[in-house]
């Protein structure tokens, strides 16, 4: 009779996951994995063959997650209601789990779910500027996100934090990238 598998993918994934929002992806070894979910690390290797492809998966995972709280976040909304509720959720992802935020970065592959959040960034840009594929202004908008993330897990904003610094940079941005149609 076979003996069933302690782990699978999801527990491990999950438990990785965890890891990271804990101690932070620096943290994160086959080792220290294994000894987490009680196996020996040789039993990872069924799953991944080395650190880097369990990044991989998990930055995966992250991108899915957060591309699915973006699209959960600009359901039924106008373009640039849209726009700053996604920007919003960004955020939001990027304060709740910082170890997921940093995974998906790391080890930027251009995997499905990876290029499925790329499109949801591109789609809400193309929604404001009248172009379906205007990739200067999905990158710049990336970059606004990623850059005021960074800054604000840093702590770079000090004592008073960033206040409405957000809200405002993301409204001028949405009228920046209005402004810019190209059917006007």
């Amino acid at each position: 009779m076979p003996y069933p598998a302690k782990i699978g993918l999801d527990v491990i994934l999950d438990e990785a996951a965890a890891l990271i929002e804990e101690q932070g992806l620096d943290a994160l070894s086959m080792r220290v994995l294994a000894a987490r979910l009680e196996v020996r690390a040789s039993s990872l290797y069924r799953y991944f063959s080395d650190r880097e492809q369990l990044e991989s998966a998990l930055g995966d995972r992250a991108a899915e997650e957060l591309r699915m709280a973006m699209d959960l976040a600009i359901e039924g909304k106008n373009p640039a209601d849209a726009f700053a509720a996604a920007a919003e959720a960004y955020r939001a992802f990027a304060k709740a789990k910082p170890g997921a935020y940093a995974v998906l970065h790391r080890n930027p592959a251009a995997t499905e779910p990876r290029k499925r959040l790329w499109l949801t960034v591109l789609g809400l840009v193309g929604r404001l500027t009248g172009d379906a594929d205007d990739t200067s202004a999905a990158v710049a908008t990336w970059s606004y996100l990623h850059g005021f993330c960074t800054l604000e897990a840093s702590g770079l904003f000090g004592a008073s934090g960033p206040k409405e610094g957000f809200r405002r940079g993301v409204a001028t941005f949405a009228n920046g990238l209005r402004a810019s149609r190209k059917d006007h």
